[in-house]
């Protein structure tokens, strides 16, 4: 339905960048990590759409990317759900929290293995 590439540039990835030390990668290190976390969010952004818009609404979608591909996609999105943006960065910053939450559970039953 929707391309992460089209998204990718309209979120804030600052706290991944910053707990996760993106920035220390090299340039295709970090775009590996970008586009693995796009394609979880993605995918957790469509499971929501998919539950809460209507079947016409999911066509309108669909003729969209069939006549311009996912800008098309993006700016019948808009119309259908103009807080689909938002949808987006809950999701990562949702992910971000879970991910935060499973390295400090792991350090903690680290610390006390240790």
């Amino acid at each position: 339905m929707l391309h992460e590439e089209a998204m990718q540039s309209r979120l804030d990835f600052t706290n991944f960048i910053r707990d996760f030390a993106v920035d220390a990668l090299n340039p295709d290190q970090q775009a590996f990590f970008l586009d693995r976390i796009m394609k979880i969010v993605h995918a957790r952004v469509s499971l929501r759409l998919s539950r809460s818009i209507t079947e016409d609404e999911k066509r309108r979608l669909e003729d969209a990317e069939k006549r311009g591909g996912a800008e098309a996609v993006l700016d019948e999105l808009d119309k259908i759900r103009p807080d689909y943006d938002k949808l987006y960065q809950e999701e990562l910053d949702q992910l971000h929290q879970e991910m935060l939450g499973v390295i400090q559970k792991t350090a903690s039953q680290e610390t006390r293995d240790a």
